[in-house]
């Protein structure tokens, strides 16, 4: 059933910075330049000493909380304490928001009221509860399971709260990916076929110095969770399945490694966003 939402959501954005003096105008502007008009967005700042601040405080409308912290993943917890918004998601200092993103999201968070998470344009596929749950076996899989654009990830005040409403600070890199396993396991992420972010990629990123790091947080992350990788018959299987993808929907929801996902998109016709079922191998 999709339960229509009476009114618009008020969303949350936090922001954590360090130094960003040569990113950080480009990531508020793309906060305050959307159309929705119900925004807060929460800069954290870990005591930049490079004219960030000095920037933020040129938009009187952001929220700039500055002072020492543990890293970014401590700032961003700050920021959802001290959040109002129904509807929460962060924005590194280095990314930035597409025109019209957030006033997307706040309608269909309007719209559908039984959506509590939803992630913005990438592989459709690849947003799938069985997939996150079960991945691939590592032996023939490296890539990371179920990958989720952290900064077009958007979901429900009440989803965080139940979630356990911080990210575990035990993880220096991958801490949004274990949130997403908490999400996952309460309730199935729905896919908006429309890009809403972009990611900046520097030379110097954590997830490029890092990756192997971040590797082994991911495989912490699953085992924290009980999460038991699929065995090789089942993923060599799954990996071959992906062949079929693109066939009809009558074909693949007969495939039993394709996956039951909702998928928002905007119907031209109708001129409204639409919530559908659909059928997809997940990659």
């Amino acid at each position: 059933m999709i339960t229509l939402a009476t009114s618009p959501p008020a969303i949350s954005i936090v922001t954590p910075c360090l130094n960003q003096a040569g990113t950080i105008r480009r990531t508020i502007e793309s906060v305050t330049g959307n159309d929705h008009g119900h925004i807060e967005h929460i800069i954290v700042d870990g005591g930049s000493n490079d004219g960030t601040l000095e920037i933020a405080s040129e938009y009187p409308g952001v929220t700039v909380i500055s002072g020492l912290d543990a890293g970014p993943y401590d700032a961003i917890n700050t920021g959802f304490k001290h959040a109002r918004g129904d509807v929460f998601a962060w924005l590194n200092a280095d990314d930035f928001y597409l025109p019209h993103a957030l006033d997307v999201v706040a309608r269909i968070f309007d719209t559908f009221d039984d959506i509590r998470w939803l992630t913005g344009a990438g592989r459709i596929g690849c947003y799938s509860r069985e997939r996150a749950l079960r991945p691939d076996s590592l032996r023939f899989v490296r890539d990371v399971p179920a990958m989720m654009q952290q900064e077009s990830t958007f979901w429900r005040r009440d989803l965080w709260d139940e979630a356990g409403a911080a990210l575990d600070p035990q993880f220096r890199l991958a801490a949004d990916f274990e949130l997403w396993l908490r999400f996952w396991k309460l309730t199935e992420a729905v896919a908006l076929e429309a890009p809403l972010a972009c990611f900046r990629q520097l030379p110097d990123q954590r997830s490029r110095v890092h990756e192997n790091e971040y590797r082994h947080e991911v495989e912490a992350a699953l085992q924290l969770h009980g999460i038991t990788r699929a065995g090789p018959i089942r993923t060599l299987a799954r990996r071959a399945a992906l062949a079929l993808r693109g066939l009809p929907q009558a074909v693949l929801r007969q495939c039993p490694f394709a996956a039951e996902q909702r998928v928002v998109a905007f119907n031209r016709q109708s001129g409204a966003w639409e919530l559908r079922l659909e059928y997809a191998v997940p990659a």
